[in-house]
């Protein structure tokens, strides 16, 4: 469960969307990027603000019960040592040393005919050119792209974790929310003994932060073949 969580809270990062921004988000006003009253022309925070709302009308949920309400405490507290504060920063800390960096890594080696058809807007392969006429094309169209690319490389990381620790209390919320949902009191209790001891505490945080581990992108990258097939 753990691993999937963190690879969607990744997945939802790089989207720029929280997972709780969406079930929060107000339905749609009179007043859209399509309608707007004045009959200017919608901006750029209008397409996102309706955006968001149409989002916010997908993501409805049902409200607790009384029950699931009274439980809510107590889920909360189990949810903090799983999920404590900066965890997700260090989630993604670990992401970016790991499988993300790499990733980083194989784009900041991409080469000029790459770079160059991206720019076009072609792909590589309708490019008739050498690695050496690609290179001196790119850097007549954008003499800066490999500054830049550096400059965007040593910034994501900490945007990201930025981002994450953005999203960070809404992701506790909603997790506090689906414990009380999903387990009865005595069974809350029992985690909460569990989480209370040293093992259960080292258990309760590892658990969240080993999903950042290269080792499973490497599982999911062994898992490919049979996936395309």
């Amino acid at each position: 469960m753990q691993g999937i969580f963190a690879v969607s809270i990744a997945a939802l990062a790089l989207a720029g969307i929280s997972p709780l921004q969406a079930q929060e988000t107000p339905p749609p006003s009179v007043t859209t990027a399509m309608q707007k009253s004045d009959g200017e022309k919608p901006t750029e925070e209008d397409e996102m603000a309706e955006a968001m709302a149409m989002l916010g009308a997908m993501f409805q949920v049902e409200p607790l019960t009384s029950e699931q309400e009274a439980r809510l405490p107590l889920a909360s507290m189990i949810i903090a040592k799983i999920m404590p504060e900066g965890v997700m920063a260090e989630m993604m800390d670990g992401m970016f040393n790991g499988m993300l960096g790499g990733l980083m890594q194989m784009a900041d080696e991409a080469p000029a005919t790459s770079v160059l058809a991206n720019s076009l807007g072609i792909t590589a392969d309708e490019l008739d050119l050498s690695e050496d006429q690609a290179a001196e094309l790119v850097s007549l169209l954008d003499p800066a792209w490999r500054q830049r690319r550096e400059i965007e490389k040593a910034l994501l990381p900490e945007m990201m974790k930025t981002l994450m620790s953005a999203i960070e209390p809404g992701m506790r919320k909603a997790m506090s929310e689906l414990y009380a949902i999903n387990f009865t009191r005595p069974e809350l209790e029992g985690i909460d003994a569990f989480f209370s001891t040293e093992t259960g505490a080292k258990y309760a945080r590892k658990s969240f932060t080993m999903a950042s581990d290269p080792r499973v992108m490497a599982a999911s990258m062994e898992a490919l073949p049979a996936m395309m097939g």
